[in-house]
């Protein structure tokens, strides 16, 4: 009848829902911690969510990301706002990122955080 005529829906006098507005690509997120697990060789990485994204990538380097030639590391992907890395080095420092990714893209990476883990 009306077949999403946005103009006759209107002249009718119905009151029309607001058009979604396209989300755009995700922020990057802002990692609150990355903490020692109490288990050997583990780090839990924390983050904030954000709006559009769908799934985290979590990247780890063993460099300061302060100095030049980082090389990360994609240790996985995760739909929570959280990640545990097993397997690595007791009591050495590793840097952290999180990247968002959205149906409209990815995000620029985080700032990183230090770990160290236990």
């Amino acid at each position: 009848m009306l077949d999403g005529d946005k103009a006759l829906l209107e002249s009718t006098g119905s009151e029309l829902a607001n058009t979604p507005e396209p989300i755009g690509k995700p922020n990057a997120p802002l990692i609150q911690e990355a903490r020692m697990t109490g288990e050997p060789g583990e780090v839990e990485v924390l983050w904030t969510k954000e709006r559009g994204a769908d799934s985290y990538n979590v990247f780890r380097t063993q460099t300061d990301p302060a100095g030049s030639n980082v090389k990360w590391e994609n240790v996985g992907t995760t739909t929570k706002r959280r990640f545990t890395m097993e397997g690595m080095e007791s009591l050495k420092r590793y840097w952290f990122a999180v990247r968002a990714v959205g149906a409209a893209g990815s995000s620029v990476m985080s700032d990183p955080a230090i770990g160290v883990a236990a």
